[in-house]
């Protein structure tokens, strides 16, 4: 029996267009200044992360935006310090 992902993309496979969801931009927000939120807080502490980045529309260097939240322009995800690790 066929994987049912099989069907959804291959060659000679025309590619589809999903229907928009809202649940898909739940929680985002386009902003050159983020803040700091009570979901943030919550969010580092029940998924006991140790750090985490927050990536805006804004230019230049990443800056704190309190302890262990850190905002992230989005064009510095090009540099090479935002890139995974290469395989050596």
């Amino acid at each position: 029996m066929p994987s049912p992902l099989e069907s959804l993309s291959g060659p000679g496979k025309p590619m589809t267009k999903e229907p928009e969801d809202a649940r898909d931009f739940a929680g985002l927000k386009l902003t050159a200044s983020p803040r700091v939120t009570p979901s943030m807080r919550s969010s580092r502490e029940v998924l006991d992360l140790d750090h985490l980045y927050v990536i805006c529309h804004a230019e230049g260097e990443p800056w704190a935006l309190a302890e262990g939240i850190t905002a992230v322009p989005a064009p510095c995800l090009a540099s090479p310090q935002w890139q995974p690790l290469q395989a050596r």
